[in-house]
């Protein structure tokens, strides 16, 4: 009797060895991916197919990718905030914004900031050398609200690259034209003529 053994028991503890190593790959492998927010330590996720649930950026649990949430224009997560100018003194002031976006204008930042552009087209053309009349130039500067512009600015191609300044004052005249609309600007009508431009003792002038 003592070389007997129990086949009954043999196989019942085969079967609990194989339900206890089965429980514990599982386990192993849901804890490989810490990401899964259905229950990594469970044999058990939140999405009905047994795939991966994962958290977004709102806390949302789940595996589909097509909900998940995205930030607002203040960006916040989740986020439903209208930007937009929130100064109720400026021009275009929106009632309904939530979060100032900084696209607040006023009249006297935005002349300012006109202001500032003309100081730097000035200091482009400060020092308008040359040695004959070829080297001299005009351009039309700013925007009257009537039509034309304000005056003509001479330089010297010598020190001055004419596509960067041209592209400068069209951007000065386009914002001074705009501001002229917005702020309803008054002007004369009056037209003022190109002058002759020359080199006058080593220096670029117009009449």
């Amino acid at each position: 009797m003592g070389g007997w053994v129990d086949l009954g028991m043999v196989r019942y503890i085969l079967i609990l060895l194989f339900i206890g190593l089965a429980f514990w790959g599982c386990e192993d492998a849901r804890k490989s991916n810490l990401n899964d927010c259905g229950g990594h330590d469970t044999w058990i996720t939140f999405d009905t197919e047994g795939d991966f649930a994962y958290l977004d950026s709102c806390g949302v649990c789940d595996d589909d990718p097509s909900n998940d949430c995205i930030k607002d224009c203040a960006g916040e997560w989740g986020g439903n905030n209208i930007c937009g100018c929130t100064d109720s003194t400026s021009v275009n002031y929106n009632y309904q914004a939530t979060y100032n976006d900084g696209s607040c204008h006023s009249e006297s930042n935005d002349f300012a900031q006109l202001e500032q552009l003309k100081l730097e087209i000035i200091d482009i053309i400060s020092n308008p050398v040359c040695s004959d009349n070829n080297y001299c130039r005009f351009i039309g500067f700013g925007a009257k609200p009537c039509g034309g512009y304000w005056e003509y600015l001479v330089y010297s191609i010598v020190n001055v690259d004419s596509t960067f300044l041209s592209n400068k004052v069209i951007q000065y005249n386009e914002l001074n034209d705009s501001l002229n609309i917005q702020y309803e600007i008054l002007s004369d009508c009056d037209f003022v003529s190109p002058p002759n431009v020359h080199c006058d003792n080593g220096a670029c002038v117009g009449n």
